[in-house]
């Protein structure tokens, strides 16, 4: 584990290595009949991962990668608001 930031060909794609290396910790989650799920999906469950504790939260991970600060910001406004519009759809 320990996603290389140096790898990254932009802020947006080391967010989301830094958040898929946290999701694949022992301590995230289990993924029962993963084989299809997908980045998108595994990306959508770290908010109610960070909520649980099982992964860090958002100031966490700005404090660990300030370099992200805006991106984290951003991944964390958008996928409250996507989660939501599901549960007020009745689909979260």
């Amino acid at each position: 584990m320990g996603y290389e930031l140096q790898s990254c060909s932009s802020e947006d794609q080391c967010l989301r290595g830094v958040l898929l290396d946290l999701m694949m910790s022992p301590n995230a989650l289990s993924w029962p009949g993963a084989d299809g799920l997908t980045v998108e999906d595994v990306l959508a469950a770290y908010i109610p991962a960070s909520e649980q504790r099982r992964v860090p939260d958002q100031e966490e991970l700005i404090r660990r990668h300030p370099e992200l600060t805006p991106e984290i910001r951003t991944f964390f406004t958008l996928a409250g608001s996507q989660a939501g519009h599901r549960s007020r759809q009745g689909t979260g």
